[in-house]
């Protein structure tokens, strides 16, 4: 695995809704409340997701339940890729410009350890890049850390799409695909 990031301190977050309420960011609040009612069957709520906006980090915090196990004890890969994911794109979301969403192109995850159910995990996302070309700065790589225990148990580098919303929208209705 690569090195590790530095963990983030409690005192310096804001829960993701209220940076995206401040920052006018409506097409992340859209975000997050279209996709409210699937935060919750994985037992997290928008106050869930706390950024970091100095550092443009965003941790999750959520302990796995055993109806997310895949085997005795075990959370399943499936839970902790929901959760990379989740994190890797809200935090992408709140860094991009306003009207824009971000879209998965795609997600390398290495797991070290088994990640326990019952037992918390901290999953946090750090923006690693800063492109400097217009076509650059529509491409976000993202790298995002699972940790239980204090301990590095998977690792995940996601690269992500900036689309303007009315853009997507225009394709989505014409029937086209990105």
């Amino acid at each position: 695995m690569k090195e590790s990031i530095k963990l983030p301190t409690e005192s310096e977050s804001i829960p993701i809704t209220d940076f995206a309420k401040e920052d006018g960011r409506e097409v992340l609040l859209a975000h997050i409340e279209n996709a409210f009612e699937l935060y919750k069957t994985m037992g997290l709520s928008p106050e869930s997701f706390q950024y970091f906006e100095e550092e443009q980090k965003l941790e999750i915090q959520f302990t796995p339940s055993e109806n997310q196990e895949g085997n005795a004890g075990v959370t399943h890969g499936g839970v902790l890729a929901f959760m990379i994911d989740a994190s890797a794109g809200a935090l992408a979301m709140a860094t991009i410009d306003k009207e824009d969403v971000a879209l998965t192109e795609s997600t390398n995850t290495i797991n070290d350890s088994l990640v326990r159910t019952g037992v918390p995990v901290s999953v946090i996302s750090t923006r690693i890049d800063e492109g400097e070309t217009p076509l650059e700065k529509r491409l976000i790589y993202i790298r995002t850390e699972v940790h239980q225990d204090s301990k590095l148990v998977a690792q995940a580098d996601t690269k992500l799409k900036s689309v303007n919303l009315k853009t997507l929208e225009r394709i989505h209705n014409n029937g086209n695909h990105l």
